[in-house]
């Protein structure tokens, strides 16, 4: 196989719009599909050199395992334990205690199998997990242990038939991700089943090519790194992953590496020095990126503002570097530090070994609560205390969707969800509260100043109706509002929104798609967020929380939208902010001694007695 610097650059491509995307830069809204990428260059990359082996008749699946464990190990290892002093420093117990688990997965390559079952509505922030990221390395290591050993099968029976089995196994696990999104999106985005179709689509591309150059086409070369450039800055969190929208950058991959041959401009584009240097310390930046950005999340000197996310962005590719220069390379062919095959497996096996086991004492030892400041457990029991009233305040489980509470399964939430006011003597028109959790909160405010109300409301739920990879609870709630929702009701909208959402088009249409819905609509703004609230707390006690500076780029975003827009004559937009704070200068998230949050951007019950009261005084200014 031949050496394609191109394919060197369109690694860049792809490691630079994961790691800006997680930096939060809003423009690489799509950025998240450069895993995709990595996925469809993976398989052809490794299928090239086993087709090149199996031709020769010299294909070794030890000689296949040892080159795996001499290409990942090394970086990963020591990344892994670089992080362990900073979790030590910066985490607190139950998130050492995560930390330490996703250790034990990293150890066994099953990460993408514990993020599963940690994932869910509120079951800890992704911005707070180091290791989140291995989960696409569990999933390419579960292909290769499986890979060869069919290829290995099928070969007797000759190139054509294996190029059928395998389009064969791609149609199916496309197939299974378009079923997958709309009915178990957590596992579709996570497990192999999902995925496998994107590796296999580099797979077959190795074969077309079977070794030989990519053809020099300038059109279709073009054509497949726009494609990769339109998922990378027109998707954003609410595309399906994966499902038919991954045809766009997956097809798009494909068609570069087989058509950027000598001679096209993608070629040489792809090929400039720069992006190739990238692409070739691309595995190290990828492996740093994450903890650097989450422990800069989880510090409480320096706020991580977007210019400090874009400074470590370019840390990670310093770090890349030297991770690349002196760990990748010195391990990646044989010298005097792993000469010998069982050498490799010995060394993989130790390391392994070790990484498993610091994460199980951290697991087994609950975090090592001991490690903080005095009063940590009084702290940590009453954020319990406040979580749980809150959870009984927005009737979790009952008429909000979060997996939490009485009725945890979507079914057995639908079948028991009564959460109108009994229609006999109920007044005309109605309030319906609908949106996220963020939403739930506000029909908690309600209730808490006794304003009846109907509520529908799911965890992480759009306020779009029509936006793409809608979950299925999300879906089911949509439906119960259709069932419920008459065209004289009051509607009051509220949710998360996410910075690709705070934009004056999304906004646009959620005024449009909402207006006509009902007699009067009410808009609420989005809230201060303060992400890093329970660390400052639980370290350093509610006093920290009075110096604690919100996150307000969303809100800042949102207002400015609002401003240059025609809101329609039945809405209202609100700004939840100022129902809570008076100086929006020095809004905390503690006021008078109370807590103001139970997390990062969920009221206390404190919080929506106040906010509810607010919103009693616009409903009767509105003629409620």
């Amino acid at each position: 196989m031949h050496y394609r610097p191109d394919v060197d650059g369109l690694r860049a491509v792809a490691v630079l719009s994961v790691i800006f995307y997680h930096a939060g830069i809003v423009v690489f809204s799509g950025g998240f599909i450069g895993v995709d990428v990595f996925f469809v260059l993976s398989g052809y990359l490794i299928t090239s050199l086993m087709l090149k082996d199996m031709s020769a008749g010299r294909f070794s699946l030890l000689h296949f395992y040892e080159r795996r464990a001499r290409r990942i190990l090394p970086a990963l290892i020591v990344v892994a334990l670089v992080c362990l002093p900073f979790a030590w420093v910066l985490m607190v117990p139950a998130q050492f205690v995560d930390f330490s688990q996703s250790l034990v997965a990293v150890a066994t390559f099953s990460s993408n199998i514990l993020f599963l079952l940690e994932s869910g509505y509120f079951e800890g922030s992704a911005e707070l997990k180091p290791l989140l990221h291995t989960w696409s390395l569990a999933v390419e290591e579960q292909f290769y242990l499986l890979f060869p050993l069919l290829l290995m099968a099928l070969w007797r029976f000759g190139r054509s038939r294996v190029v059928q089995v395998l389009i064969t196994i791609l149609l199916l696990s496309l197939a299974w991700s378009e079923w997958g999104w709309r009915h178990l999106p957590d596992a579709n985005f996570y497990l192999l089943p999902s995925r496998a179709w994107e590796l296999l689509a580099g797979s077959l591309c190795a074969f077309v090519l079977q070794g030989g150059p990519a053809r020099a086409r300038n059109l279709p070369a073009a054509a497949g790194l726009g494609m990769i450039l339109l998922a990378v800055f027109l998707y954003d969190t609410s595309t399906p992953v994966p499902s038919l929208y991954m045809l766009l950058p997956v097809g798009g991959t494909c068609l570069v590496i087989l058509f950027a041959g000598p001679g096209t401009w993608v070629a040489a584009l792809l090929s400039t020095r720069a992006l190739v240097g990238i692409g070739l310390i691309s595995y190290s930046a990828y492996l740093w990126h994450q903890p650097l950005f989450v422990f800069a999340r989880l510090q409480l000197w320096l706020p991580p503002t977007p210019a400090a996310m874009l400074g470590l962005s370019a840390v990670s590719l310093v770090l890349g570097w030297i991770s690349w220069r002196y760990v990748e390379q010195p391990f990646r062919r044989a010298g005097p530090l792993l000469a010998a095959r069982p050498q490799v497996f010995t060394a993989s096996a130790l390391t392994s070994a070790l990484i498993l086991a610091v994460g199980l004492v951290g697991h087994f030892a609950n975090g090592f609560p001991n490690r903080l400041p005095a009063g940590y457990e009084i702290r940590q029991e009453r954020l319990a205390e406040l979580r749980a009233v809150r959870h009984a305040d927005i009737r979790s489980g009952v008429c909000n969707f979060n997996r939490k509470g009485p009725h945890r399964t979507l079914e057995d939430f639908l079948g028991h969800w009564d959460c109108a006011p009994e229609e006999q003597g109920a007044r005309a028109p109605r309030l319906i509260v609908v949106g996220d959790s963020h939403a739930a909160d506000i029909s908690s405010a309600l209730t808490l100043n006794g304003i009846d109300h109907i509520q529908i409301t799911s965890s992480a739920c759009p306020l779009l109706l029509d936006k793409a990879g809608l979950p299925p609870n999300c879906a089911a709630v949509r439906t119960l509002l259709d069932k419920h929702l008459r065209a004289d009701d009051w509607v009051i909208l509220a949710n998360q929104f996410q910075r690709d959402e705070a934009t004056q088009s999304y906004i646009r249409n959620v005024m449009q798609e909402w207006a006509p819905r009902s007699a009067k609509t009410l808009l609420l703004a989005p809230r201060f967020e303060f992400p890093r609230f329970e660390n400052a707390f639980l370290m350093q006690g509610p006093e920290r929380l009075h110096n604690l500076p919100p996150e307000t780029t969303v809100w800042q975003d949102f207002t400015e939208a609002v401003a240059t827009l025609d809101v329609p004559k039945t809405m209202r937009v609100i700004d939840t902010v100022s129902l809570l704070c008076s100086d929006l200068a020095h809004c905390t998230a503690v006021k008078d001694g109370q807590l103001m949050y139970v997390d990062s951007h969920h009221f206390s019950g404190q919080a929506a007695r106040q906010v509810g009261a607010g919103l009693a005084q616009h409903l009767q200014a509105e003629g409620w």
